[in-house]
């Protein structure tokens, strides 16, 4: 898969993610993230460290840009 292009499949999977998102992330959200991260912007899969939630963030972020210009195409 090119970077930065979503699936039809990562779509779906990322708005049953938005629509499911609390205050805190549960383990399999937080391994979602890492995972669809690293294919969407083709690296390997990493894990950051969660004693900050600063990249997380910044993550959740970036994939929300993608999947909002994906469904506005």
């Amino acid at each position: 898969m090119p970077k930065g292009k979503m699936s039809q499949h990562q779509v779906a999977q990322w708005q049953v993610f938005l629509a499911t998102l609390g205050n805190k992330l549960t383990n399999e959200q937080y391994k979602f993230i890492c995972e669809i991260h690293a294919d969407l912007f083709a690296h390997p899969y990493h894990e950051p460290c969660t004693c900050s939630p600063k990249r997380i963030k910044e993550w959740i972020a970036q994939i929300t840009r993608i999947y909002e210009t994906r469904l506005n195409t």
